[in-house]
């Protein structure tokens, strides 16, 4: 796997398309509209929820208290749809890797949205 060259920004080595892989998950209805709308800062909804994965590694103390405000004004909020992301093997590990604290791979992305509402994170 090689690294495509610079991009327009000076940010470094951008990632090379090879290196996603697609991963279908089925998340409730909030959290699919919740990435997409905090996903235009970072470019992507794959890299959205990258950049909380690695939030959510970092964390000390797990689970973390999860945002009641996600299924707020969301009509069918509960309803579980499929959504295919494009993610870096590191982040399917990741997200893997917390199932067990939160119960279903759903509560690791609520958890993910959580951690990337914050303004603070401590």
């Amino acid at each position: 796997m090689t690294k495509a060259s610079k991009g327009r920004s000076s940010f470094g080595v951008r990632v090379a398309e090879a290196d996603t892989v697609p991963k279908r998950y089925i998340l409730p209805r909030y959290v699919v509209n919740a990435i997409k709308e905090m996903s235009p800062p970072y470019g992507s909804q794959g890299r959205t929820i990258q950049v909380g994965a690695e939030l959510l590694s970092r964390i000390q103390f797990h689970p973390i208290p999860l945002n009641p405000g996600l299924k707020r004004g969301i009509l069918g909020a509960d309803d579980r749809i499929g959504m295919t992301y494009k993610l870096l093997p590191r982040t399917i590990e990741i997200v893997e890797q917390f199932v067990q604290k939160y119960d279903t791979r759903a509560g690791v992305f609520e958890a993910i949205l959580t951690l990337l509402s914050r303004k603070f994170i401590a």
